[in-house]
């Protein structure tokens, strides 16, 4: 339902006073987490400890970073293969930060460094005017952000006895996530990137509400209009029916024949257009004109008045 119907019929409920199972369904307020404003610096990690060196199995290589804040956990049946829970709200990325090239040597490792996104919004240290020192109060490191650090891979480099031929698709994969306190992470191909967690064009998230307030667990089925992943890669297949692609195809060629100055052939593309969108919009969704609109059933008070004559 639309948002004035909602609010014409007192159905917003915001205080949730009415409970049950939820029939209706209407926006919410769009929340988004601002996203970081600087890139993290990266630089290779000199080999003065064990620790330090490149162990695998993931193989060295160029690569750059970038990273993102996020909030909360969503359900776990929706965990990442390597053991990320999915979180509720993520920012856009951070900058790309400068490539590296990893030299080869397995002494070597990459380090990672990123902002102290709970000292920034005052959940670490301070400094107690009284006493001249700093204290650690009950709040630090609880600010509730985790990092989600990306990389992206360009060549790889790796002696030839352990060498694992790996994809260099220059995608952004997920790589790992930190508290956020934590402002270094050390790159050493223990992590190996998610493949199946792209990084995320994500500009905000638009929140639905439920009427009535739902009293238990439920579980909603939607059909939504959802916007196709963007294409990255020169081999990345477009995620939308194969029927499309000849619209999509269809509408270029006429903004491209208007931009000719070629009207009649301009008008053909575009008709042709139509034409396909009407077939895929009835084998797919709904028409917008003739969308079913359902008004909720109200109780009116009767125009018919009775009189009962008593006679003594």
């Amino acid at each position: 339902m639309a948002q004035d119907e909602m609010e014409r019929y007192e159905y917003t409920d915001y205080r949730g006073n009415d409970t049950g199972r939820p029939y209706r369904i209407f926006r919410g307020r769009h929340f988004q987490i601002d996203a970081p404003t600087s890139s993290p610096a990266v630089t290779l990690k000199s080999p003065q400890q064990t620790v330090d060196a490149w162990v695998g199995p993931d193989p060295a290589g160029e690569f750059d970073y970038c990273y993102t804040y996020v909030w909360g956990l969503r359900d776990d049946e929706l965990e990442a293969p390597v053991g990320f829970s999915e979180p509720k709200w993520e920012s856009a990325p951070s900058p790309i930060s400068e490539k590296i090239v990893h030299p080869g040597s397995p002494v070597y490792s990459i380090l990672v460094k990123t902002p102290n996104i709970d000292q920034i919004l005052n959940f670490y240290e301070e400094f107690d005017t009284a006493t001249k020192a700093i204290v650690t109060p009950v709040r630090s490191k609880r600010s509730g952000l985790r990092k989600r650090i990306y990389v992206r891979r360009y060549d790889q480099f790796a002696p030839p006895a352990t060498a694992q031929k790996v994809e260099s698709s220059k995608v952004f994969f997920l790589l790992t996530e930190i508290d956020g306190h934590k402002v270094t992470y050390t790159h050493d191909g223990s992590d190996i990137p998610d493949y199946y967690r792209r990084l995320k064009e994500t500009h905000g998230y638009q929140s639905v509400r439920l009427w009535p307030m739902p009293d238990d667990r439920y579980e909603v089925d939607l059909r939504v209009l959802r916007r196709p992943q963007p294409l990255v890669h020169d081999h990345d297949a477009p995620r939308v029916h194969e029927e499309a692609v000849d619209a999509l195809i269809q509408r270029a060629l006429s903004f491209l024949y208007e931009y000719q100055g070629n009207s009649e052939l301009a008008t053909f593309s575009l008709g042709r257009y139509s034409d396909l969108l009407q077939t895929l919009t009835k084998r797919y969704g709904q028409i917008t004109g003739l969308r079913p609109r359902k008004v909720p059933a109200r109780i009116r008070q009767s125009g018919r008045e009775v009189r009962v004559v008593y006679k003594v």
